[in-house]
């Protein structure tokens, strides 16, 4: 029989960092109402990020333990991922999820784990009606990462420089950073839309 533990800190953020100059980030569609700008990378390491006016909230991938047999397993928590996307996105936001696909020396089970994420993601903002555009890393990383080094602290150094306050001290805070620049994407594609 399996055990599901939520974890502990449940939805509570990373970290909300107040932008020194709010009027930066700023933006409207029509009406006057401001546009939020989410990325979300869809890794059970991930992130879901949110560019507000004047403010930036980075929430970790919710997730809860399942206990069993001879290992312990993560899953992704609907859920909080529901409670999360109806509280914190509208139909004036946009959404840039990460298009993740396998990649050669991959495992069949984190394939299918990171697809899986993919899907239930892209099945919550459908199912809400919110907006939402699938976004290759290619893309993405061609705009924000142009010039820098290949590999996964590249993120992490950009995210830095685009988002001081916003601590990701951690190797594995690539979710993190990776959700924060989906959301930068989404501001400079569709602020002017």
């Amino acid at each position: 029989m399996a055990i599901r533990l939520r974890s502990v800190v449940r939805w509570d953020y990373v970290e909300i960092a107040r932008q020194g100059q709010q009027g930066d980030l700023h933006h409207s569609r029509g009406g006057g109402i401001a546009v939020i700008f989410c990325g979300i990378d869809p890794g059970l390491d991930g992130a879901l990020a949110i560019i507000a006016p004047g403010q930036v909230t980075v929430y970790p991938t919710p997730t809860f333990t399942v206990m069993g047999g001879n290992r312990n397993r993560r899953e992704y928590d609907l859920s909080v991922m529901v409670y999360t996307l109806r509280h914190q996105l509208t139909v004036d936001s946009m959404t840039c999820l990460e298009a993740v696909h396998s990649m050669p020396k991959q495992g069949v089970a984190s394939s299918f784990s990171f697809g899986r994420g993919l899907g239930l993601w892209e099945g919550l903002l459908t199912g809400l009606d919110l907006p939402y555009q699938k976004v290759t890393p290619q893309r993405w990383q061609g705009l924000l990462l142009a010039g820098q080094p290949k590999g996964k602290g590249s993120s992490i150094v950009v995210a830095k420089g685009l988002f001081p306050s916003v601590r990701m001290d951690r190797v594995k805070d690539h979710g993190l950073a990776d959700a924060l620049l989906l959301s930068e994407y989404a501001r400079r594609i569709y602020a002017s839309s």
